[in-house]
């Protein structure tokens, strides 16, 4: 009897144990459907994530295409437009203003303190930075929101084309950037070899009138001048935007002197500050000139531009004596 009421119970235990079994495998079937029917989900909205790492060694990590930019400098505002003609520009500053589009965007604030009640509510889904126009404080706020942010620091023409280049990864759009950096290649080739073999004509550029303000080594300016076989007057400066002592420049005795449309009108405008230097070199043969400084000071795609204007300005002095 006692056999039969063991066998019994164990027959019982034996069916307690089948069902929990099977109440099991249903709901492991269950969560693993679920887990990977969210898994498909998810594959279908971030198909894939793209690493890249910015200008300050970070590695950003986005998982997906970013549709709504903010760009917090003019000439990265000019990188975004030359790329996708600015489709994926949420919001610019109040210093975007090339090319003309770049002016109906909504505004953002300066470069420096921007508006972050307006950076909220456009929910960016990444931020451009530059070392060079935006500060740390402000890097600092924006990443503590929890916003992705890309950093770039062009330091010379190559790192300038490298911001094209990092740009079109992240917006997808690599088959445009690595075209447009080949045709900027191809043209400041083309510039360069048109000044080869020609007398090193010392320059003095200027970047403020009040204060004089140059550009020394270190600089785009300074490049661009080394690049077309100039001689910048002011590279020697231990700061790379130095103030310029109004004797200097006349010991150097420039051979072209070029200014920035924003910081000079004429020549007659210097000759009001500086009446003594209407006995340099460039003043005596007519070679003061001024130009758009945004071409000179932007580093995006229109610095070969800038190298280009350069080019036929530092060539107009070179006739004079040569």
């Amino acid at each position: 009897m006692a056999r039969q009421t063991d066998f019994k119970f164990q027959i019982l235990n034996l069916n307690i144990f089948c069902n929990w079994f099977l109440i099991f495998i249903c709901a492991l079937g269950f969560v693993l459907w679920n887990f990977y029917g969210c898994q498909s989900k998810n594959s279908d909205i971030n198909p894939k994530y793209l690493k890249i790492t910015d200008d300050l060694g970070r590695d950003v990590v986005l998982d997906k295409k970013p549709s709504r930019i903010i760009s917090l400098a003019p000439n990265i505002t000019e990188i975004l437009f030359a790329l996708d003609s600015g489709k994926t520009l949420a919001a610019v500053t109040d210093y975007c203003d090339y090319p003309e589009q770049a002016k109906t965007k909504p505004r953002i604030g300066g470069m420096i303190n921007p508006n972050y009640e307006i950076i909220t509510e456009l929910n960016p889904d990444l931020i451009i930075m530059t070392v060079e126009g935006n500060n740390q404080n402000d890097f600092d706020k924006l990443e503590k929101l929890g916003y992705k942010i890309f950093v770039t620091r062009p330091k010379n023409i190559e790192g300038i084309l490298k911001s094209v280049t990092d740009i079109g990864k992240i917006i997808e759009v690599d088959e445009r950037s690595a075209a447009l950096v080949n045709q900027l290649h191809e043209r400041q080739a083309a510039i360069l070899q048109s000044v080869r073999n020609t007398s090193p004509p010392k320059v003095f550029i200027i970047i403020s009138l009040q204060p004089l303000i140059s550009a020394a080594e270190g600089t785009f300016i300074d490049e661009m001048i080394n690049l077309l076989g100039g001689i910048n007057i002011a590279a020697e400066s231990v700061v790379q935007y130095p103030i310029i002592n109004r004797e200097a420049v006349l010991k150097q005795n420039p051979d072209v002197v070029i200014a920035m449309d924003d910081a000079v009108k004429n020549k007659d405008e210097m000759l009001k500050y500086f009446p003594e230097w209407k006995k340099l070199k460039a003043f005596k043969h007519d070679k003061v000139f001024v130009v758009d400084g945004d071409l000179l000071s932007r580093p995006g795609p229109r610095i070969i531009d800038g190298l280009e204007v350069l080019a036929g300005l530092v060539n107009e002095s070179r006739k004079v004596f040569k």
